[in-house]
């Protein structure tokens, strides 16, 4: 995908492993939150229009990471996606523990916000 060549592929990858510990072939996210416990939360964000990474891996990430949350874009793609305004909002909400609003995925069905919550849009 970045046109590296086979040596700088391998020093890459050898680096990884030395890094982590792990082998590479081993490093999969969902495998490796299965040995957490507690798992910690979870927020997934991913834009159905991503030419790099298929969107379906990270639905089948959140499926099998309990109490994890998906949040999908349309038309931001694999990079633009971490200059949008909504989505860092979404991802400060939740780092902050606070509701996280539905994403554009269909799937996805919005949660109800806290007792007291007021959104910001209904401050006059």
């Amino acid at each position: 995908m970045l046109r590296f060549g086979r040596r700088t592929e391998r020093h890459l990858v050898a680096r990884a492993e030395r890094r982590t510990g792990y082998p590479a072939a081993e490093l999969d996210v969902a495998r490796l939150g299965a040995q957490l416990d507690p798992r910690p939360p979870l927020l997934v964000v991913h834009d159905l229009h991503d030419r790099e990474t298929a969107h379906s891996g990270s639905a089948r990430l959140v499926a099998h990471w309990p109490g994890a949350r998906l949040y999908t874009t349309a038309g931001l793609g694999h990079r633009r996606i971490l200059a949008d305004a909504a989505v860092g909002g979404a991802v400060a909400r939740f780092a902050a523990r606070l509701p996280v609003e539905a994403s554009l995925h269909g799937g996805e069905r919005p949660q109800p916000l806290p007792e007291g919550w007021v959104r910001e849009s209904s401050v006059a």
